[in-house]
């Protein structure tokens, strides 16, 4: 007969986990590897066969380029092309630099400078630079003026004016018994004369013309013809002085021509009426 089977048996109790283990040390780095072997270099190319040539002349040495704006001295050997104005400056003042650029008439000299001096000074230089812009002190240039022009001016060569040209007329005043005629003051005068009166002309230069309208005063208290004299630069016909034409209100015209600058002749149409 088989027995029963008998009860199992409990389990065990675990034990406890044990402590862990100290590090080891770390082990000692390697020594570096030896390097390898560098290749061997490729062949050298053959040099190409030289050409033949002349030897090149030498070439003359540049001038040192200068930068602008440019303080000093410099020497240009050529042409100076410039686009635009140039202004010359020397300390504190400016000028611009004048031109002939557009002067395209062949027919008389070029001008190539300016010169500034008193008329004196240019009645006295000899000879005269023909490429030089005289401009005498008291004048102007009227090729730099614009018209109506008030002022005077030297014109070398001929002028053609298209139209009337006109001159300011002059009222001669008359003081201690003299008219003075300024030759500078005008070419045209006027006088009204009640009494003999001394007339000095001054002033008048190589190819001028100065015309005198002389009125006469006669009566009303001036029964007496008034007579008329010059300066010793007025010169007049031989035994045909002048004497002013009789009768209150008579004209007369006297012109005074001067070919020099040390005499004028006198020259009178009389009692214009």
């Amino acid at each position: 007969m088989t027995g029963t089977n008998g009860s199992s048996g409990s389990s065990g109790i675990n034990g406890t986990a044990g402590s862990g283990g100290t590090s080891g040390t770390s082990g000692i780095d390697g020594t570096a590897g030896s390097g390898g072997t560098s290749g061997t270099s490729g062949l050298t190319g053959t040099s190409g066969t030289s050409g033949v040539g002349t030897d090149g002349t030498s070439g003359t040495s540049g001038q040192t380029a200068l930068a602008f704006p440019y303080t000093g001295s410099a020497q240009i050997t050529g042409s100076l092309s410039i686009t635009g104005s140039l202004t010359i400056q020397s300390g504190s003042f400016s000028s611009s630099v004048v031109t002939n650029l557009g002067d395209v008439y062949t027919d008389v000299a070029e001008a190539r400078k300016i010169v500034t001096l008193t008329s004196a000074s240019y009645a006295a230089l000899s000879p005269k630079d023909p490429n030089t812009l005289y401009v005498v002190s008291g004048s102007s240039a009227v090729l730099a003026s614009q018209f109506p022009y008030t002022g005077s001016a030297i014109i070398s060569g001929s002028i053609i004016v298209t139209g009337s040209a006109q001159g300011n007329v002059v009222s001669a005043s008359i003081a201690s018994s003299t008219a003075s005629i300024d030759a500078n003051a005008g070419n045209f005068f006027t006088c009204l004369v009640t009494a003999s009166t001394f007339f000095n002309v001054i002033n008048i230069t190589a190819g001028e013309t100065v015309s005198i309208l002389l009125t006469t005063v006669q009566g009303n208290g001036n029964a007496a013809l008034p007579t008329a004299s010059f300066s010793t630069n007025v010169l007049q016909p031989s035994g045909s002085r002048y004497t002013p034409s009789s009768g209150s209100g008579a004209k007369d015209v006297l012109s005074l021509v001067a070919f020099d600058g040390t005499n004028a002749m006198l020259v009178a149409a009389k009692k214009f009426i």
